[in-house]
């Protein structure tokens, strides 16, 4: 999944990670940092991008604007024994 979620994210269609929750689980998986996920996972995930776009979509023809969400990269965490 990561290298589906890489490509994806290099197809030129993808909407951003701060679009949608959905969307910045595609970009972590892409990253490593999240996944792989199973058949439910991508279930919802497909949803809750589409749901977002139509929403935005019919929002912005009636002069609604949109706030992205934020995000954050995970954190390293230092090791306590490594010098």
């Amino acid at each position: 999944m990561q290298d589906v979620c890489q490509r994806i994210l290099e197809s030129g269609q993808f909407a951003g990670r701060q679009f949608s929750s959905a969307d910045d689980y595609i970009f972590r998986t892409a990253k490593g940092w999240d996944g792989p996920g199973n058949g439910s996972t991508w279930r919802e995930i497909n949803t809750a991008h589409h749901i977002t776009r139509v929403v935005r979509d019919i929002g912005t023809i009636k002069g609604m604007s949109f706030v992205d969400a934020k995000v954050t990269d995970p954190v390293d965490q230092f090791s306590l024994f490594d010098r």
